[in-house]
């Protein structure tokens, strides 16, 4: 089966030929397709496999064509903000300036989530199993919190290193889920 590469995901070409097909918008297609659609190099690189497959968008909505920076900001407008402790917020704000901004969505969603639920606790100090439970062990999530967490202890951000375990920090180096 031939695939349509996209970034480092990839999807057959029948599916994204067919998602194109009946959509009526490129964010219409990314979604049906199961990416992120607030992620602008995400709809670039659908709209760029569009135009070198010669792909037919004349059904798409004439009055829904957006540029790049509207985009954004509507993006910007229906991502959640998180109410986070001090501590978190300091990890939080010092690892948001490290992801590029058009990727920031997908992993602010996991993130802001996970400390979010923890209220008062500060992250540093949080275990696999908390990890686990929250993320359901899904690769995405899983590996956005495991960055951050790799972050933060490896920059020393809030004294982190002083706080984070041992057994944590052997969880993070191995990269391996405890069954």
């Amino acid at each position: 089966m031939e695939q349509v590469k996209l970034g480092r995901r990839s999807v057959g070409t029948d599916e994204f030929i067919k998602a194109v097909q009946e959509s009526r918008s490129l964010m219409e297609v990314t979604r049906s397709l199961g990416f992120n659609d607030t992620v602008p190099t995400t709809r670039k690189m659908i709209k760029e496999q569009i135009e070198i497959m010669k792909l037919n968008t004349e059904h798409f909505k004439a009055g829904n064509k957006f540029t790049e920076q509207e985009l954004e900001k509507m993006a910007q407008k229906n991502i959640k903000a998180f109410t986070l402790s001090k501590n978190n917020q300091t990890y939080y704000d010092a690892f948001k300036a490290t992801i590029a901004q058009g990727s920031w969505g997908t992993y602010k969603a996991s993130i802001g989530n996970f400390m979010e639920q923890l209220k008062d606790k500060d992250f540093a100090t949080v275990t696999e199993e908390e990890i686990v439970a929250f993320t359901g062990n899904r690769d995405n999530p899983n590996a956005h919190i495991r960055s951050f967490m790799m972050y933060i202890v490896s920059n020393d951000i809030n004294n982190a290193k002083q706080k984070v375990s041992k057994d944590m920090l052997i969880w993070l180096i191995t990269n391996k889920a405890k069954k």
